[in-house]
């Protein structure tokens, strides 16, 4: 599982990209009352919902670790900024 460190970037962004994507699908729906527009956001809600969980489950845990690994002599201000980034993730999540 290794190979899925160097893909966290891919995997964790898309969901925030298709979360940006369903805020945009929600207002052009609130402005051109079609019923498609709303359709199509709840189902990039529900895209976003699946993806953002699968990715923080199965890749999120394997770079903290990997991470973790990297900085267990590393500056202390590194170690608080993948702190950051992850409480950040598990704010996105819930």
């Amino acid at each position: 599982m290794q190979f899925l460190n160097g893909l966290h970037p891919l995997f964790v962004h898309f969901p925030i990209a298709l979360n940006v994507i369903y805020v945009l699908s929600e207002i052009t729906g609130f402005f051109y009352k079609e019923n498609h527009f709303n359709r199509t956001a709840h189902y990039l809600l529900f895209i976003t919902l699946i993806t953002a969980v699968l990715s923080a489950a199965l890749n999120g845990n394997h770079a903290a670790d990997a991470a973790s690994d990297l900085l267990l002599d590393k500056s202390s201000g590194i170690k608080k900024a993948i702190e950051e980034h992850e409480s950040t993730a598990n704010l996105f999540i819930w």
